[in-house]
């Protein structure tokens, strides 16, 4: 290199000082020499010369100064040559020689100025070279200490290098206006675009690196648009700036077609480095130093994201490891607040790393780094889900161990067999779930793992690991759980189905006992409570069919156990111990269903009963209201027959008690209301029934007396002495008609009166025959009713209908013997009815002559004397009976005025006697009515309850000819004292009494 240049020079040298000629015109020459045209004026010194020989010393003057002159360009240019040689990076020198020597000779020669040219172009390579590096060094340097901004300044020095070259250079014209124009641009727009973004961009990533640092998200959240759009400008701005370069880039490799040596110094290729970048590698220029600051601003929010994120794992794993990862009650509350946060954090880096996606990088690529972070990012976000749903899990599987080890009460065990059931679920739903998370967790993108001068560092290789064995903590829990969870859950549902079956058959039988009833200490009553046992059974009728269910569902999902439990021998024993129970629980819903319907019927009659005895009560008050005594009465007794019949089905102590007062207060009060009438009534009764036996009209009158006994008893349980006393002559009166008639209702009826028909009409035969004289035709008919006759006088000796129908044929067959007869049969009962046994034939027998001959002489007297003997009739009074019934009479009359009862009862009984003296003491009559109405009825017209209840069981045994249990239920009855006041018990006594004796 030195020697070609030097011999370039001295080259040079040969040509400028070649041989000259004078000239003789020295004004121009002096021109020439004054403007330093040397070479010129050296040629008009020749020719000057050539011409005047003569002036050589005048020329050699000028030639000597030109020499002197040129001697020192030799000088400056051996220097020249010198510098080159020996430091070729001494530009600046090199062009203060290259100034000197064009102000020696500014118009030097062809020759010397292509050396010229060339030695510039050395020196400014050099220079450019010099300076180029320079502004790469110092922008370096201020983007190490991160002066993006005077790193920018710095290479805009650069984009006017070598200028001068450009102008000079061969390129088109619009080539060259269109690298202009872009460099313009980008000095006057993209420059000071980029100086005032600053002003609002640096304190916007600084207030939301801050904020993340802090953990404030939400503000973080709400500054991160403000960031994006900061950074959107930016990368715009980036962008564009990339465009720029990527103008001056075509052009170089244009130009390196056409010039594959083309300098790397000249002004084109250092546009494209100070615009874009040195090379891919380094990053400055103006788009390398906004790339740098780019990534610095991006990093710097990366690295708060990444610190957090390590920070915040670093006190998870603490938390975790003081409270343990599978300890009870293994909340885990750190974690699980922290991790949703954390996430927030990943979002947060996403989106901060998705900000390269605004930038266009050259040549279409993006840097690795960005790929990387977005995995650790999709890595972290992925292993801390991992963890929180595995965190999740852990918490279900100890908690609902946890859970199952509550103690068992009589209130909780279905809930307990849904937590064995559910900690089973979980159990087997966690290890189901687990193998899923380590599915995922083994699909995890792990790109994060390379180092870069831009890499943000995150421990994610670390947060793999410690999910990865929590995980794995996690499935082996889980297994050893669904293996506890299935034998446990067996024996506790044996256990169960037992318990609930117990329970259930407990509830059973109480409510069967109350159903059945049970017989009261004192009564001896069966009292029966079916509403207690529906109240029973209603409450588990549900929940006996949803328990079998529920224990059913059990027994089922148990079944599901897999085969190496369900081959388990215990196991498979409670399983079938546990159907057996089931199934005796659907047998007992179907009984307690029945009885709970044959309790709702029975409590549903009861009430109706008791609804009908209510309604009936009502009615009976309205009925007294009329005074319709015997309506009130029978509607007394209808309420009665309802509360009874509905206690007999549900008993109540408080409607037995009721009712028992409320019919009583309303009987007694019927009883005094209506006894005023009832002394009446049978005082007239009395009345005609004495005239009817007066008058021998015994049958009306027993029918009156039976009347009065009736009306009599309906307010009083004490006989009437008078209507008894009557009654028992009228019954001795009636009792010697005794087989006088067949009634209706005898067996023999039928056929005693077709006899007695055949006989009437055989002698309505014979007797017609008799009238017309043909009494041998009459005799077979005759005979054949006497003969029908004996055959009803077999059976029926004194039938009246048959006797006389005797006589009356012996009548008519001979009139005369008949008559001797008729005397006869009246003077023997005359003679003898007095003697033992004959008064009630020689009776029978009159009334039957009576009857053929009312007038026979005597005839009625007797009848009248046998009457008296036989008791039939009584004596009128004689005057010490009419004084002694009067005296008794006035004695009593004293009880008007007294409110004893005692003393009006004795009264009563000294009126008895005065009228038995005198049956027709009218005062006797008056006094003793006022007195019976003052003292008021004396029976009950209803019983209470249990002496209802009584007399009814003793009604039924009598009907059953169970006399002995009647009387010992009567006797049990006669204690109450309202059974004593009560018509019907008196009546059922009698009964017994003559059952037994």
């Amino acid at each position: 290199m030195g020697g070609k240049i030097k011999f370039f020079v001295i080259s040079i040298f040969l040509i400028l000082f070649c041989g000259t000629a004078f000239a003789i015109d020295m004004s121009s020459v002096d021109a020439l020499i004054e403007e330093r045209r040397f070479t010129e004026a050296l040629t008009v010194l020749e020719e000057m010369l050539r011409e005047s020989p003569d002036s050589f010393d005048i020329i050699e003057k000028r030639v000597a100064y030109i020499r002197k002159e040129r001697k020192k360009y030799e000088e400056l240019a051996d220097k020249l040559i010198k510098l080159i040689e020996s430091n070729p990076l001494e530009t600046s020198k090199q062009i203060e020689l290259i100034q000197k020597m064009e102000a020696i000779e500014p118009n030097p020669g062809k020759e010397e100025l292509a050396f010229l040219e060339r030695a510039k172009d050395v020196a400014m390579f050099a220079h450019i070279r010099r300076t180029y590096d320079r502004l790469m060094r110092e922008g370096g340097e201020l983007l190490n200490q991160q002066d993006f901004i005077g790193a920018v300044k710095k290479f805009e020095e650069g984009l006017d290098l070598n200028i001068e070259e450009f102008r000079m250079v061969k390129l088109p014209e619009d080539v060259k206006q269109e690298i202009t124009d872009t460099v313009s641009i980008l000095k006057s727009r993209y420059i000071p675009q980029y100086e005032n973004l600053q002003g609002s961009l640096l304190p916007a990533v600084e207030k939301f690196t801050e904020a993340v640092k802090a953990e404030r998200f939400d503000e973080a959240d709400r500054l991160f648009p403000g960031i994006e759009r900061q950074m959107r400008n930016f990368a715009n701005l980036c962008n564009e700036i990339a465009e720029v370069g990527s103008v001056f880039y075509v052009h170089l490799q244009e130009i390196l077609q056409e010039e594959p040596y083309y300098s790397p110094m000249a002004h084109i290729p250092i546009l494209y480095k100070m615009t874009v970048s040195e090379n891919m590698d380094t990053k400055n220029g103006i788009f390398g130093s906004l790339e740098r600051q780019w990534f610095y601003l991006c990093n710097k929010m990366k690295s708060a994201v990444t610190e957090r994120l390590d920070a915040r794992w670093a006190s998870i794993t603490t938390s975790i490891e003081k409270n343990g990862l599978l300890s009870f009650p293994a909340t885990h509350e750190l974690p699980r607040k922290s991790l949703p946060t954390d996430r927030r954090l990943v979002t947060l880096g996403e989106n901060i790393n998705n900000l390269h996606e605004l930038r266009k990088f050259p040549l279409g690529t993006q840097p690795h780094y960005f790929i990387e972070f977005s995995n650790a990012m999709v890595a972290y976000r992925s292993l801390s889900e991992c963890f929180y749903d595995n965190l999740v899990n852990i918490q279900k599987v100890v908690e609902d161990k946890h859970n199952v080890t509550m103690e068992t009460t009589d209130e909780n065990r279905k809930e307990k067999l849904n937590l064995w059931q559910k900690y089973l679920q979980t159990a087997q739903s966690v290890v189901d779930q687990t193998e899923n998370i380590q599915n995922r967790i083994s699909r995890i993108d792990r790109n994060y793992e390379s180092k870069s001068i831009h890499e943000v560092s995150l421990n994610t290789a670390n947060v793999d690991n410690y999910v990865a064995s929590a995980v794995s903590q996690t499935l082996e829990l889980a297994k050893n759980s669904v293996d506890e969870a299935w034998n446990s859950l067996g024996g506790f549902l044996e256990e169960s189905t037992a318990f609930y079956l117990d329970k259930y058959k407990k509830v059973y039988n109480e409510a069967l006992t109350l159903y059945e009833g049970h017989e009261e200490d004192e009564t001896g009553l069966l009292l029966k409570f079916p509403t207690e046992a529906l109240d029973e059974l209603q409450p588990i009728i549900t929940v006996l069919e949803d328990d079998g269910d529920f224990l059913d569902g059990k027994l089922q999902f148990s079944k599901t156990a897999p085969g190496e439990i369900y081959r388990n021998n215990t196991f498979e024993e409670n399983l079938s111990q546990s159907e057996t129970n089931i199934d005796e629980m659907r047998n007992l819903f179907g009984f307690v269903t029945d009885l709970a319907d044959k309790s709702r019927v029975a409590r549903d009659q009861a009430m109706e009963e008791k609804e009908k005895g209510d309604e009936r009560f009502r009615q009976a008050e309205a009925a007294l209201e009329r005074e319709r005594f015997a309506e009130t009465r029978n509607l007394i007794q209808q309420s009665r027959t309802a509360y009874t019949t509905s206690l007999s089905i549900q008993h109540s102590d408080s409607l037995r008690e009721e009712s028992d007062q409320r019919l009583w207060d309303l009987s007694m009060l019927l009883t005094d209301r209506e006894n005023e009438l009832v002394v009446r009534e049978v005082r007239e009764l009395y009345s005609q029934a004495l005239n009817e036996y007066r008058v021998a009209n015994y049958e009306t009158a027993e029918q009156l007396l039976l009347q009065a006994r009736i009306r009599w008893h309906t307010t009083n349980t004490v006989p009437h002495q008078e209507v008894e006393h009557l009654f028992q002559l009228v019954g001795r009166a009636l009792s010697m008609k005794i087989g006088r008639s067949v009634p209706p209702t005898a067996p023999l009826y039928p056929e005693m009166s077709q006899l007695l028909n055949i006989a009437v009409n055989n002698y309505g035969l014979g007797k017609s025959l008799v009238d017309r004289r043909k009494k041998d035709e009459a005799l077979p008919y005759l005979n054949l009713a006497i003969e029908k006759i004996e055959e009803i006088r077999l059976v029926y000796p004194n039938h009246q209908v048959a006797s006389l129908l005797l006589l009356r044929i012996q009548q008519l067959l001979d009139p005369e013997a008949f008559k001797q007869d008729f005397d006869e049969w009246v003077q023997n009962a005359r003679e003898n009815y007095q003697l033992p046994g004959m008064a009630e034939s020689s009776y029978i027998l009159l009334l039957d002559l009576a009857e053929i001959n009312p007038n026979y002489p005597g005839l009625k007297q007797l009848i009248y004397d046998i009457e008296l003997h036989l008791g039939i009739r009584q004596r009128p009074p004689d005057r010490t009976a009419y004084n002694r019934s009067a005296a008794l009479t006035q004695r009593a009359r004293s009880a008007l005025n007294s409110g004893d009862e005692i003393v009006i009862r004795a009264a009563l009984a000294q009126l008895d006697e005065a009228l038995a003296l005198n049956p027709d003491n009218s005062d006797a009559i008056s006094l003793k009515d006022r007195l019976q109405i003052k003292i008021g009825g004396q029976s009950a017209a209803v019983l209470t309850a249990e002496s209802e209840a009584l007399y009814q069981q003793a009604v039924r045994a009598l009907q059953m000819n169970n006399i002995i249990e009647a009387t010992a239920l009567l006797n049990r009855l006669l204690q109450n004292s309202d059974a004593q006041l009560s018509t019907k018990v008196q009546q059922l006594q009698q009964r017994i009494k003559i059952l037994t004796e």
